[in-house]
């Protein structure tokens, strides 16, 4: 995918690229398949293109000016099939520049995006966020940088450290508030489950007996079983994936865990 600014107008186009082999020469095509086009656009950094692995989808977010309602419009197109299917999600009163693609990395099930303003909100429900980050008097405006780090303040999520300012410059460490934060599963019966990945073995806590199950997925959507569904019972289940992840793709991963009707997304290096 491509972005393009001519003559006020902007292109979002989708390629197919082809490779042909001659002796020792390799030509390369790019043959356009879609594209979206239209005024008020801001190109490249008004734009994210976003992977959900749990939904197998490719979410492309476009923020632009739209000159029929005078406003500014954050819109989701579904780029999955290799064309711009509109989703019917067209979200108001927000920026959305130099976007920050979260994917994953607070330990979510579906991937977060930060828009400008320091609302946190998952790519699929961009008209409900679910934090914010408030950056007036944090010393990091304008932000720099950002990193999200395991969990250093103990309540079971990956923390953020975000840098920046305008002056000496700041680094300050942020976790979800869940007094103020309406994450995903805030109404969990079962609000003591945790899983994580120690090496190549899969510990789950619960506070009752519940079926486990894992898969592993990579970041290119594929996925392979790597727990059938067992009965785990109240409190430590640990179990040995080594055999399982053996013959499977190295790199950045997540393992989908189970947990009765939940989904724990644990993201981890192989």
């Amino acid at each position: 995918m491509q972005t393009e600014v001519k003559e006020n107008r902007s292109w979002v186009v989708i390629y197919d690229v082809g490779f042909l082999h001659e002796g020792n020469t390799i030509t390369t095509t790019f043959t356009p398949i879609d594209s979206l086009t239209g005024k008020g656009f801001g190109g490249p950094s008004h734009c994210a293109l976003v992977t959900d692995t749990l939904l197998k989808k490719d979410w492309l977010l476009m923020f632009r000016f739209d000159a029929d309602i005078n406003q500014n419009v954050l819109e989701r197109f579904d780029a999955t099939e290799g064309d711009f299917e509109p989703t019917g999600e067209r979200v108001t009163g927000v920026d959305f520049y130099q976007p920050w693609n979260m994917g994953y990395t607070l330990g979510t099930v579906r991937p977060v995006i930060m828009l400008g303003e320091g609302s946190l909100c998952y790519a699929d429900e961009l008209s409900r966020p679910f934090a914010r980050i408030r950056f007036k008097e944090s010393g990091v405006q304008p932000v720099s940088g950002w990193a999200a780090i395991n969990d250093q303040s103990g309540d079971g999520r990956p923390d953020l450290v975000i840098a920046g300012g305008s002056t000496n410059g700041t680094v300050i460490l942020l976790t979800l508030d869940s007094t103020a934060s309406s994450v995903a599963y805030n109404n969990d019966p079962l609000p003591q489950v945790s899983a994580r990945m120690f090496g190549t073995t899969l510990e789950v806590v619960t506070t009752q007996p519940v079926m486990i199950s894992a898969q592993l997925v990579t970041t290119d959507g594929r996925m392979f079983p790597t727990q059938s569904p067992t009965q785990g019972s109240a409190g430590m289940n640990r179990f040995d994936l080594r055999q399982a992840l053996e013959g499977h793709p190295a790199g950045a991963c997540i393992m989908h865990v189970r947990v009765g009707d939940k989904v724990i997304g644990i993201n981890f290096v192989r």
